[in-house]
């Protein structure tokens, strides 16, 4: 568990000793001493002196007696000095061990404490079917406050989240930090999905309340997952480590600020994900990721204007793949530039047949903004197939405008100034405010498709659509409107003002683009 050789599990050194040399002399001196008193060995001596004086062995015998007598006190000081020593080397190590399994911002246990508590708890000599519970957890709303006030009040308020966290713990829990703001707990004598559903709720309210750094308050939130354990069973701690992250990761992706138990589905996806994202890198590389085209039309005349780019995998054994199965995996894998890059490139070399003024709009992720390049890449793909930049429409989300607006807006900048038309994707669905849409050089707002398709049923849908839209207008922004499938809807939105439409009503998305809807119908 350490690295270092502990200085109390040398046998050697286990125990201080005095120098076995000046023991040795000191006790043959005091023997000699005392049995030449004891059996009057004094005259004895001096009578066999005598006739050498010459040779002084009296003085010498003395000297001897002092030399002995000096060596005893030597052992004594040295054998104080080595007790000294050992206990310092002991304090020493145990400043070390203490270092070495303590979290030095918060004072709790850290991972190799942790994953040392799991050990013994599943190990051969513990309790046989004793139960406990891992738990997982991070913090749903850190990040921002880390970047915008700083590492300090990040620190601070990870000390005060620590604080708050072991309140929830009893006697023989652990409470450990992994890293970051990710945190780890074991809970004993657990082994009910009941008990542990109380705990969790309790547990991730508490640390929804505020917190006050200084005069900041500041909100946060939890997410948690977790797996059960036993006591003598066949589980590993990188295992049961493994199943409570999956339960966490379910738990983000289901809405965050709540929490789910592990269960052996969960390996299953975690396995069709992994070969998704393997498989997804060859498909890269193939060119297996191709270009479907859905029309954009005029909703005044009912020209096609142009085409908005969506992905589609052609899989040789699974055969079509949809979006949804593989663009999340694509940008949690750093896949995703590269594949909108690929299919720009092969847009445009089928745009080249296209009537003059036919537009592509492109969907740019929100992790595609954190590229410097991204406007250069583009452009130098734009070149090569000599379709021109204004013919390009770049599609983001409102989510991509949360990270950072300011990166957000230097990229913009960027493309605005090369000439390509900037649309606000989803518009109502994300985070986005007038601020934004004031601030940045947005030139058209894309309704999302739920508001549209509810219309008909909903008088707040059709409300929030005209508001929508006299609210583009007002600043100068165009407006298309997702997911239109039925005659009323495209005549309804016509008369509200919206300029573009798009939906299954003019075209399912298809490889080939068509030129005219009486083409995109024979096609359907």
């Amino acid at each position: 568990m350490y690295p270092f050789k502990r200085f109390s599990d040398q046998p050697e050194l286990a125990r201080p000793t005095i120098m076995p040399d000046l023991l040795v002399v000191t006790a043959v001196s005091l023997i000699g001493t005392l049995a030449l008193h004891r059996f009057d060995w004094f005259e004895a001596v001096y009578a066999f002196t005598r006739p050498y004086e010459s040779h002084e062995i009296d003085n010498l015998l003395i000297i001897v007696a002092f030399i002995a007598v000096g060596a005893t006190v030597i052992s004594i000081r040295r054998s104080r000095e080595v007790r000294r020593e050992y206990e310092q080397r002991l304090k020493a190590e145990g400043h070390m061990e203490t270092l070495a399994l303590t979290d030095a911002l918060t004072g709790l246990a850290n991972r190799r404490h942790l994953y040392g508590a799991l050990k013994r708890r599943l190990g051969a000599g513990s309790t046989e079917g004793s139960g406990f519970a891992v738990c997982i957890f991070d913090l749903d709303r850190f990040k921002p406050i880390n970047d915008v006030h700083g590492h300090l009040v990040g620190d601070r308020l990870l000390q005060q989240i620590a604080q708050r966290a072991q309140a929830h713990l009893r006697s023989g829990d652990l409470l450990a930090r992994l890293g970051g703001d990710e945190f780890a707990l074991i809970i004993n004598n657990s082994s009910a999905d009941e008990d542990m559903s109380g705990f969790a709720e309790r547990f991730i309210s508490s640390l929804s309340e505020p917190f006050h750094v200084d005069q900041l308050v500041c909100h946060v939130g939890a997410s948690m997952g977790i797996a059960f354990g036993q006591g003598g069973a066949s589980q590993t701690p990188d295992g049961l480590l493994q199943k409570a992250d999956l339960a966490l990761y379910r738990a983000k992706t289901e809405g965050r600020g709540t929490f789910r138990f592990y269960h052996d589905a969960m390996d299953a996806k975690v396995h069709e994900r992994t070969l998704i994202e393997l498989e997804l890198r060859n498909a890269v590389e193939r060119g297996q990721i191709r270009p479907y085209f859905q029309p954009l039309v005029c909703l005044r005349d009912g020209r096609i204007e142009g085409y908005e780019i969506l992905a589609r995998w052609i899989h040789p054994t699974m055969g079509l793949v949809s979006p949804d199965r593989f663009i999340t995996i694509a940008e949690e894998a750093g896949l995703i530039g590269e594949i909108s890059l690929s299919l720009l490139d092969q847009a445009c070399e089928q745009a080249r047949s296209w009537p003059k003024g036919t537009y592509l709009s492109l969907n740019i992720s929100p992790v595609q903004f954190r590229d410097p390049q991204l406007s250069t890449k583009i452009c130098h793909i734009l070149d090569k197939a000599g379709f021109s930049a204004e013919c390009l429409e770049i599609e983001i989300t409102e989510n991509a405008l949360v990270h950072d607006v300011e990166v957000a807006r230097n990229t913009l900048m960027a493309l605005k100034a090369r000439g390509m038309t900037l649309a606000l994707d989803d518009f109502g669905t994300g985070y986005s405010s007038l601020q934004h849409l004031r601030s940045l050089p947005f030139d058209k707002l894309k309704i999302d498709q739920s508001f549209v398709m509810n219309m008909s049923e909903s008088a707040e849908s059709r409300k929030l659509v005209k508001a929508i839209i006299a609210m583009s207008h007002s600043l100068g922004l165009k407006t298309t409107a997702e997911g239109i499938e039925t005659h009323a809807h495209a005549l309804r939105l016509t008369q509200m003002g919206c300029e573009t439409g798009q939906g299954y009503l003019f075209g399912r998305p298809a490889p080939q683009a068509c030129q005219t809807l009486a083409e995109v119908s024979g096609a359907a």
